[in-house]
């Protein structure tokens, strides 16, 4: 069992929420705004970078439960953090080193343009090692996020998680807004250069977090048990097996689940959405482009507060409900106001910033307060699962863009298309929050899972 904390600390809390500044620049500057486009760019497809996205991720969801577990018996946490932070940023600027290389060749975009590209050759390695140092970088990022999202509760005080969690997405989105500047700043239009940029500025903004939140402090009755090699996966499985018999947090992991898989797919393939079907040929770096990521930027920033607030004052799942119907209504307007660019801008923009961050807040409030407190570190890694295996709809996503043009529908409909398929799980996701709402109230008292000793 693990020691709550009972005094908030400004500085203690405000590091743990800067880690949020730093972790969004990666997630928005590389994964969101330069990556897909520019892999779009060398691939001429988007299954090469939504595979490794969701191969990436799937290997991080069962990776950290057991580190869950782990740091439910010792104190690593914080250091397998700030570990997996470096090397996260060490893996993207190996990665741009490579695109850079690729970019100086274009002849390798014409060979897999015609479909002969030979992975034994120089040019296919490079192909391959972009793929295998972008897999690395975000299996890197997926794993300290749970680790991150588990050091709320030694950073602060039960009665301020949602408050300070929906500061910490706010905060965040100042992250992504941060990267728009730099790179206005120094005027780079050139995307190697720019996800350097945001990789070094991840890795600058982590050390308030090295310096001033604590590790997670673990009560020596636990710190005393040995860990066999079998012991963390028998506890997840258990955790597994047990998990419908508490309904509340059963229905809640689900719709996170379901909710998260188009979120994620939503923010991978966003730029290259809205270059495809409403800025049609500009580039990540072209002013509407930024203008419109900008947008979404300061309105996720405005929801996070107000969806902080609401997570305190109404719960958790009605926050989640609320998130889930907004990001339906933005993923409709995404789909018909395509035509109108100014249209689409106010539609998506002033309803997509609530989805964005209302599925963040709320959901690893509603885990910590379901979680029992000696395995809490093992239900973060089960929501962290639920987070990284939502986004098998990437797949989908960039196989329907691919495969559509090839039976003569046009590009720009194959890109809607696909987009609407989004629409489904984020549905169901809603009316399984809805039923939560009519069932059991979540607060601690709901019946705890317990782990078989």
């Amino acid at each position: 069992m693990e020691k709550e904390v009972e005094v908030l600390s400004l500085l203690r809390a405000g590091s743990w929420v800067i880690y949020d500044f730093a972790n969004t620049i990666y997630s928005f500057a590389i994964v969101t705004f330069l990556l897909p486009p520019t892999m779009e760019k060398i691939f001429h497809s988007n299954l090469p970078v939504s595979v490794v996205m969701v191969s990436s991720m799937v290997f991080a969801g069962f990776i950290v439960p057991v580190l869950g577990v782990l740091t439910d018996r010792r104190p690593w946490a914080k250091k397998i953090l700030v570990w997996s932070t470096v090397f996260c940023v060490a893996c993207c600027i190996v990665m741009a080193f490579l695109i850079h290389q690729t970019l100086q060749q274009p002849e390798i975009s014409t060979v897999i343009l015609n479909g002969k590209i030979n992975f034994i050759s120089s040019a296919g390695f490079s192909l391959f090692a972009i793929c295998f140092f972008f897999f690395l970088a975000n299996a890197f990022y997926q794993i300290g996020l749970m680790l991150y999202n588990s050091l709320l509760v030694v950073s602060v005080p039960k009665k301020y998680w949602g408050r300070i969690g929906g500061i910490g997405v706010a905060v965040g989105y100042g992250g992504s807004m941060f990267a728009m500047v730099l790179f206005y700043i120094t005027g780079v239009k050139y995307e190697p250069a720019a996800m350097v940029l945001g990789a070094v500025s991840f890795l600058v903004f982590t050390i308030p977090l090295l310096l001033f939140v604590p590790e997670r402090e673990i009560v020596e009755s636990e710190t005393n048990k040995d860990i066999g090699l079998l012991e963390p996966l028998k506890k997840i499985l258990h955790a597994l097996k047990d998990l419908p018999k508490n309904r509340p947090l059963f229905l809640g992991l689900t719709g996170n689940l379901l909710c998260v898989d188009a979120l994620n797919t939503l923010i991978l393939f966003m730029t290259t959405y809205a270059i495809k079907t409403v800025y049609i040929g500009q580039s990540p770096l072209d002013d509407s482009v930024k203008s419109l990521m900008i947008g979404l930027i300061i309105s996720a920033t405005v929801w996070s507060i107000i969806n902080g607030f609401l997570t305190d004052r109404i719960g958790s799942i009605p926050t989640l409900l609320f998130s889930a119907i907004m990001l339906e209504i933005s993923l409709l307007c995404g789909v018909f106001m395509v035509n109108d660019s100014q249209l689409f801008f106010l539609t998506v923009v002033g309803t997509g910033g609530a989805g964005l961050s209302g599925m963040w807040i709320a959901g690893r409030t509603m885990v910590a307060q379901l979680s029992p407190l000696e395995q809490r570190g093992l239900f973060f890694g089960l929501y962290g699962m639920t987070n990284k295996l939502g986004a098998l709809s990437s797949i989908v996503f960039a196989a329907l863009t691919f495969y559509l043009p090839l039976v003569e529908i046009a590009e720009r409909t194959s890109y809607r298309f696909a987009l609407s398929f989004l629409l489904i799980p984020v549905a169901i996701g809603a009316t399984l929050f809805a039923m939560l709402m009519k069932a059991e109230s979540p607060t601690n008292e709901s019946k705890p899972i317990q782990a078989k000793h």
